[in-house]
Order: structure tokens, then sequence, then C-alpha cells
């Protein structure tokens, strides 16, 4: 079907090996900023679609090709796809940019079809000054003009949260505000209701940065004492996290109602209900990360971590919380803009006179729109790097995660360091040994259906006999696990990606990605739609020191039977709750969906955002709308008890 014209003004080609992110995260941020873009998928191309590719970029005013290494080396090809865009967009006489990634050279010799892009004025990608590359993009290099849109600032500063887990903002259309609102009575009640909202969910980040400093501050304090106080310290962070269980009592959810009526109001009720969950995050947050520093200032420093970094790291937190909670009254700010000085006057000099650790008053008061922007930004780059060095300062010490850091301590407070080490070790060896019985017993249960079927189950067998002689073996430690479930010459794609959710479950993330390397190799060129989220499962198992979560069921592909797309779901989608409870596999979330009374669920997915990181989307649904493929990606490890495990022979 032949594209409309002028349905894009840019058209986005790439390689899939090496410039697929880059172009992911072109097309989310000039989708944001109002141009309309064809993202052109590799995993598309076939049928009447490559003409429609043609027709869309004959409609585009601009064409951008990602030039990542070696993207030109296989032009030669007349039929290579890459080639044939660049052909049609120089032959239509486009506006061509080119976009240099990092490694890029031009080969000595391009076919003359396409050697005119040698000579097109391109610019090179930044992905560390990514706005002001931006900048020059639209303003010196695109010749179309984006439709008027805007990115509210929840959703701009959760961008730069996403690295803490944070949830996303949301995203609503341009309005110009004069300050005329409210006037009427009606709008003045309509204005006080929002305001209650407002100042509840302030408050509830108030309360909870107070708790958070409160922690900071003993831990300072605990580590340059001399003699150092462990029930003063005690004491302050049992107060700190009474501090932040009662920002829930001043949380307050935007009703029914009153998001009904601001629909005519120009204050956004999809800001106001972003403030909502983040402060319901926020608060979630501070308790965890509460419970870390606890943790870790209780360590016996010679075995896990030294006080010089424990100093590094509260004061690094010290300047995240600075900047969190700058950010978040800038973007209410933002929200209340639109209201004339006299609606706010309560708001600004009774309300705001009693909470504490919020950097907002009606001197501070800001009333420029881009002002407040620009505020957002640095505080975002401000938080990045603030992560990032938490990030280099964990890494230090040795442990891939804080989660990882905290079993670690909870360990070496139970017991002393030689006896916690012994019984680590005789701990592993237990569960290794658990785990390869109960590996065994699953295999055997697939030989034996497999048998039925007919099917060729010897590398299952051969797997099951390796499991059975290392569990007998006297030698036995999670060393081992790279042997047992590390990529392996003939495995098969299937045994492949099984192998990486193995892997995932017992934390090593390392030989995940290698398991997934060698999968991606096994399916190239036969099944388009797991290649097309593989990108998806890679930034999934890299995020899960940010994220926290490593268990999922991926959405493959959201029309396998052909009958219509779910239009909910996004190929790529990781799910990781049903109705709000984990939901960890496959068989899990089928049973659940099953045993539903009514015909509509809700789930909660990770997704790919404009910057190439994982927010938490919750997605509703009903059991009609159409099939979606779905696979689990880590597999859960099977419990059994002795009596079980003896079965085995």
């Amino acid at each position: 079907m032949k594209a409309r014209k002028n349905q894009y003004d840019i058209f986005i080609s790439y390689r899939r090996n090496g410039g697929e992110y880059t172009a992911k995260v072109l097309r989310d941020r000039l989708n944001e900023l109002g141009y309309r873009v064809f993202f052109d998928v590799e995993s598309l191309r076939s049928g009447d679609f490559n003409t429609r590719l043609f027709s869309v970029i004959e409609g585009c005013t601009d064409f951008l090709v990602i030039l990542s290494p070696d993207a030109l080396e296989r032009c030669s090809n007349p039929d290579d796809w890459v080639r044939q865009e660049i052909e049609c967009a120089l032959a239509k006489g486009k506006n061509v940019v080119p976009v240099l990634m990092r490694g890029f050279s031009f080969p000595k010799e391009l076919p003359p079809s396409i050697e005119p892009l040698r000579f097109k004025n391109g610019l090179e990608s930044n992905t560390q000054f990514f706005d002001a590359f931006m900048d020059k993009l639209c303003t010196r290099f695109l010749q179309s003009k984006p439709q008027n849109k805007r990115v509210s600032p929840w959703k701009m500063l959760t961008i730069a949260l996403l690295v803490c887990a944070l949830a996303a903002g949301a995203v609503f259309g341009v309005r110009r505000y004069n300050s005329v609102y409210p006037r009427t009575a009606a709008e003045y009640a309509l204005t006080d209701e929002l305001l209650y909202c407002v100042e509840g969910n302030l408050s509830a980040f108030s309360l909870s940065a107070k708790g958070f400093n409160r922690a900071i501050q003993a831990g300072l304090r605990y580590l340059n004492t001399g003699e150092k106080d462990r029930e003063l310290l005690e004491s302050d962070f049992a107060l700190a996290k009474d501090a932040i269980s009662s920002a829930e009592q001043a949380i307050v959810q935007p009703s029914d109602q009153l998001m009904a009526r601001l629909a005519s109001a120009p204050v956004s009720g999809a800001d106001l209900t972003a403030m909502y969950d983040q402060a319901l995050v926020f608060r979630d947050e501070m308790t965890q990360r509460t419970e870390y520093l606890h943790s870790i200032l209780l360590a016996d420093e010679n075995v896990v971590i030294p006080s010089s970094a424990k100093q590094n790291m509260l004061e690094c937190y010290e300047r995240y919380l600075d900047e969190t909670i700058k950010a978040y009254t800038l973007c209410a700010n933002s929200l209340l803009l639109p209201l004339r000085d006299e609606a706010l006057e309560s708001f600004w000099y009774e309300y705001l006179q009693t909470v504490d650790n919020l950097p907002l008053s009606a001197s501070q008061w800001l009333k420029n729109k881009k002002e407040i922007d620009a505020d957002i930004d640095a505080c975002a780059w401000n938080i990045s790097a603030t992560i990032n060095e938490l990030s280099r300062l964990i890494g230090s010490v040795g442990y891939q995660s804080e989660e990882d850091l905290l079993a670690a301590v909870r360990a070496v407070q139970e017991r002393n360091a030689d006896e916690a080490a012994m019984n680590f070790e005789q701990q592993k060896d237990k569960t290794l040994g658990l785990l390869l019985r109960a590996e065994a017993i699953e295999l055997q249960v697939r030989i034996e259906n497999g048998r039925k079927t007919g099917r060729d189950m010897s590398e299952l067998e051969t797997r099951r006999a390796e499991y059975l002689a290392m569990e007998k073996s006297s030698i036995r430690s999670l060393g081992n696990v790279k042997a047992l479930y590390g990529a392996a010459k003939g495995d098969s794609a299937e045994t492949l990606f099984e192998k990486m959710g193995r892997l995932l479950g017992l934390h090593c993330d390392a030989s995940a990605l290698e398991c997934l390397e060698a999968y991606e190799a096994a399916i190239r060129g036969s099944d388009p739609n797991m290649e097309a989220v593989i990108p998806t499962i890679r930034l999934f198992i890299n995020s899960i020191r940010t994220t926290g979560c490593r268990y999922g069921i991926i959405v493959a592909d959201t029309n396998p039977l052909g009958d219509g797309p779910n239009e909910v779901f996004r190929q790529g989608d990781i799910i990781v709750a049903f109705n709000g409870r984990d939901c960890r596999t496959l068989p899990s979330y089928l049973d659940q969906k099953n045993a539903l009374d009514g015909n509509e669920f809700s789930v909660t997915v990770l997704r790919e955002n404009t910057v190439g990181s994982l927010e938490t989307v919750d997605l509703h649904l009903t059991k009609d709308m159409p099939l979606v493929y779905l696979t689990t990606i880590t597999i859960p490890f099977l419990v059994i008890d002795d009596a079980e495990a003896a079965q085995v022979s």
C-alpha cells in the first residue's frame, strides 16, 4: 500500500548492527519535538513493504542515515537495503543528512549511485551532549518543521531519573498560557481542589526527602565521630524510616471528577497524575535507599567497603537528593504556571511557609516556561552525573549492584568474616547440588514427553547426564555455573535462550549476555520477530542494576496470527506484573489471565524510552483483544525438597 504524500517529515535509515540504538533515540526525541518520523525497521523488509519504503522516502523532506562503523561496507551489493534507501533519497532530491557515529569512516570506493553521500554535510553523533547535538540537527540541518508539541517537565525529569528506577511522566500538547485562570467561582473551586492535590503530594516529597536526609546526616555524623555510637545511629535511622512512612498519609490521588473537570482547564491533568505517581515512587525509593545506607554503615569496613567509600557515597546521595527534590518542585511550578497570582497567594504565603526541604517560595516562583525547562534540564544533568559517580563507587569495591552489596553486608552482620565465608561456600555448594538435581528432574520430564512425539532428545539426554555427573562430583561451587550454562558449540537456539534465562536467575549477567549473543547468531535470518527484540533483552540485562528487575515476559510479536495487531502492547515490551502482582513466567501470566472472572485486566511492562532506558508503563487490556506472541526471559529455578530430589537416579 502506498504511503500518503507527506505522511512523514523525516525518514531514518540505519544498519541494525551498530546503528539501531542511535536511530531509536533520534526517532523518539524527534517525535517528542513534533516531527513526524518514519523509523525504518529492517525486520519488516519483505513483500509489499519494500515498495512502501520508497514511497515513504519520496514523501519525506529529510532523510537521516545513521553511519555506524562499517555501515557502508555491504553497499557494493545492489540488493543491500541501506544502499537502495540512500539511492532513492538522492535520486528524489531529498535533504540527505549523514549522522556519523564514532569509529565510522567512508570506504575508499562507493557505488556511483551513492557516491554523492560522501560530500553531504553531516554531523557527528554525540550522546554525551545530546541536547546540543539535537539543537544543531534541528536548527541547521533539517528542512522540515515540527508541529507544535512539547514534553511534560515530569517526562523531562523522568529521562534522568530512570537510572534510579523512577516512573515515567506524561506527554501532552502545547498550550499558551497568559495566567488568566481562574476567573469564575466554579473555576476557583476547581483550583482549590487542584491545589489540595498539589500541596498533599509536595508534602509527601518533603517528608520522604526529610527522612532520607536524616539518614544521610546520621551516617555522616557516625563516620566522622571518633567513637562511633551505634545506638544513636539506630535511633536516627528509625526516625528517618518513620518520616518516610508518614509520607504515605500525605499523598493525594486526583479524583476522577477532578480529572474530568481539568479537561476544560489550562492545567494539565496528565501532569497532575504524573506528580501523584512520582510521589509514590519517590517514597518507595527513599525507603529502599535508607535501608541500603543503614546496611553499609554497620558493615565491617575491612570486609565489605572502606570508610572513605562510605563517606563518598553519602555525599553523592546528599547531592542526588538536593537535585531531585529541586527538580520535583520545578515540575510543580510548571504545573501551576497557568494560574494567576491571586489564586496562588494562599499556596505561596501559607502552605509553602510550613513545608521543609522544598526550594520553593513566592520569591523563587518562576513564570518563564523556558527558564523552568532549562533548570529541570540542569537538574537532570546533575542527577545523572551523581548516579554515574555512585555506580563507580559501588563498582570499585567489587560488587555489581546495591542488591549484591546488601546481601554481603547482611551475611557479615550475622557472623564473623571467617565463619561467614565458610558457611557461604557451603551454602553455595548445597544450592548448586539441589539445582542440578532439579534440572535433571525437569529434563527427564521433557525427554519423556519428547519421545512420545518422536522428537530427537539426544541433546537433552546429554545435558541431563552432565548435570547428574556434576551433582555427584565432590567439587561443586558456583564457579561451575559457567560450564553448566555457558554457551557451548552445538547448542541449539532453544538451548541458548534457555541457558540465558538460567544464568540470569543465578545473577551471572555477563555469561547471560554471551548466551544472548550466541542465540542472536543462531537465529539470524530465521526468526525476525525474536531478532527484533534482542536489543531490548540486551538492554533489559544491562539495566538490571538500575531497574532491580531480573525477570519478565517479552512481547516478541503483536500480530502473530495475522488477524490484526494488539495496539496496546508494543514489540519489545517486557511484562513484569499482572493486576499489580509480580508475573515472572508465561505459564503464570496465562494462568492469571484464564482465572479472571471478568474481561478486563492490567499489566505492568518495562518499555524502552526516548533515551534508551527502560521505564515502567501500566497497560489496560481485555481478554478478547488480539493475541500477542510472548516468551519468558528469565527461567526461575525449581524448588524441591530432599525427598523429591532422591527420586533422581
